[in-house]
């Protein structure tokens, strides 16, 4: 898929992963979030499972391959299964690699992959 600033729709399967594209600049500095329509948040497994909660994890890959930034679940003032990356500064030019999963790849959901700019280059 290819990711734009703003707000980004996808659905996860069971045991899936979608790969979202984004042309970043040198030096811009981005904040990436992932944000399920149900989150899975301070539910049990069983609970996840049976209600349709997702438990995000996110992956940023640089255009050379290699991993930028990894988060699972964001820090904040409350508990969340939600990922986010704040103020992560791109160190290339080219086309970076989100990848979106569920933990462990045991859940499935509705998503919004969001993409805000900070500061362009």
């Amino acid at each position: 898929y290819t990711a734009q600033v703003g707000e980004n729709r996808g659905q996860l399967p069971i045991g899936g992963a979608d790969i979202w594209n984004y042309q970043g600049k040198a030096g811009e500095i981005v904040t990436i979030r992932l944000l399920a329509d149900k989150p899975a948040d301070e539910a049990t497994y069983a609970q996840r499972l049976e209600l349709g909660l997702l438990d995000t994890t996110m992956f940023v890959i640089a255009p050379d391959g290699s991993l930028l930034a990894y988060n699972d679940d964001a820090e904040g003032e409350e508990a969340t299964t939600n990922s986010a990356v704040e103020a992560l500064e791109l160190p290339l030019d080219g086309q970076y690699r989100i990848h979106v999963t569920s933990y462990g790849g045991e859940n499935e959901g509705g998503y919004k992959l969001v993409i805000e700019v900070l500061e362009a280059p």
